[in-house]
């Protein structure tokens, strides 16, 4: 085929026809009828034809549509605030979380702001958070949240746990 895919982290983020490659599909597509005299090749080409130039239109399209998933952000992308991260949280999760590093959560299924601080000490919690307010998690709805205030949540929920340090830094 005259497609080449360019993998990354984030899935293909390039879809590139090669120079040419329509005009040499079209060329054996519309090749005289005497190579290819029956009615049902005719049909077939046209198929494969009209295939090809779908593939040759949306692939690329499909293909960009992915790239922002690069755009996830960062650690140092946005830096957010612990402050603006608790009043977001005692605003909107604190009907189901506890919000505090040792507080018990007001549904009993709702993990505490301090658990979920310890579950994703060493994990991109910023990545959780974007995949919450887009789809939600197990009973938990989807939570409308822009990068900044997710960036501001993860920076509060940092503040609830200092990770233990490894045998080596404690002497």
């Amino acid at each position: 085929m005259c497609l080449f895919l360019k993998a990354s982290a984030f899935g293909v983020s390039r879809v590139a026809p090669t120079p040419g490659c329509y005009a040499v599909a079209l060329s054996w597509f519309l090749q005289p009828s005497g190579a290819f005299s029956s009615l049902m090749e005719a049909q077939m080409r046209r198929l494969l034809l009209a295939v090809v130039m779908t593939l040759g239109l949306t692939v690329p399209v499909m293909a960009e549509a992915q790239t922002p998933q690069a755009n996830i952000i960062a650690d140092d992308a946005v830096s957010g605030s612990p402050v603006r991260g608790e009043r977001f949280a005692a605003k909107q999760c604190a009907t189901c979380h506890a919000i505090t590093a040792d507080g018990v959560s007001p549904r009993m299924d709702a993990p505490s702001f301090g658990e979920v601080a310890k579950k994703y000490a060493d994990y991109r919690l910023d990545w959780e958070l974007e995949a919450i307010a887009s789809v939600g998690h197990y009973a938990m709805p989807a939570k409308a949240m822009t990068a900044i205030q997710i960036a501001d949540v993860t920076a509060y929920l940092r503040t609830l746990y200092d990770k233990p340090r490894d045998e080596h830094h404690r002497r």
